[in-house]
């Protein structure tokens, strides 16, 4: 395989990647791909988007992180050498980033210990 086929098809799986981290994050944030027009991004190139089918421009990126209130690092919080990222995972990362958002560096340090402490926990026996 060309080393241009591969760096195509690893830009294709970025974009899946990214348009699910995307879904995901509106998801959490209880929004409408509709709602997301009155925000001043079209709800069917959105769409695109969501389906990895688009290769976005910086000046979209940043609309797309203003139209769902983030920064846009926020948007490639995603493991890149996975190549299918848990839809739950990233359910938990925007809910836990809308969570933090505003928090003082006291409530953080409380949050990064608690998860910590059940990440660590083994799973029950049934």
């Amino acid at each position: 395989m060309s080393r241009q086929i591969a760096s195509e098809r690893s830009l294709q799986a970025v974009q899946v990647l990214l348009g699910k981290r995307l879904r995901a994050l509106r998801s959490v944030r209880g929004l409408r791909q509709e709602a997301i027009e009155a925000r001043g991004l079209n709800y069917k190139y959105l769409q695109r988007i969501e389906a990895g089918r688009c290769n976005l421009t910086l000046r979209t990126l940043q609309n797309v992180a203003s139209a769902l209130e983030l920064k846009v690092e926020d948007l490639f919080q995603f493991p890149l050498g996975s190549s299918e990222p848990l839809p739950e995972a990233q359910e938990v990362i925007g809910l836990v980033t809308a969570l933090i958002a505003g928090r003082d560096k006291a409530a953080l340090k409380k949050l990064q210990i608690f998860i910590k402490e059940i990440l660590d926990q083994k799973p029950r026996e049934r």
